[in-house]
């Protein structure tokens, strides 16, 4: 399955993890400033994923948290109720409002 990460602006993606099951793939990783310091994590992350043939098949659109007022990065999960035989890519995008 090929990864496609698409960042904003001002934030990346590090630490990004995907867990293919039976009929379902998990999603996690963190969010995290280019400039590293504190304060809140704007925006939300959507994932996708996508055919073959490139058509969508499951999204799904959460909002990072940090674990501690203190941390310079915010983490991300999701579970999508898809077999990972189907998928093709999956599309990490990071938004800000």
């Amino acid at each position: 399955m090929k990864i496609e990460r698409i960042s904003s602006n001002h934030y990346n993606f590090s630490r990004v993890r995907v867990e293919p099951g039976v009929d379902s793939i998990s999603v996690s990783g963190e969010v995290a400033r280019f400039a590293s310091h504190r304060g809140m994590i704007a925006g939300k992350v959507r994932i996708a994923l996508i055919g073959a043939e490139g058509q969508l098949l499951e999204q799904a659109e959460v909002k990072p948290m940090r674990r501690n007022r203190q941390d310079r990065s915010a983490h991300f999960h999701a579970r999508l109720a898809m077999p990972a035989a189907a998928v093709g890519m999956l599309r990490i995008e990071h938004e800000v409002f």
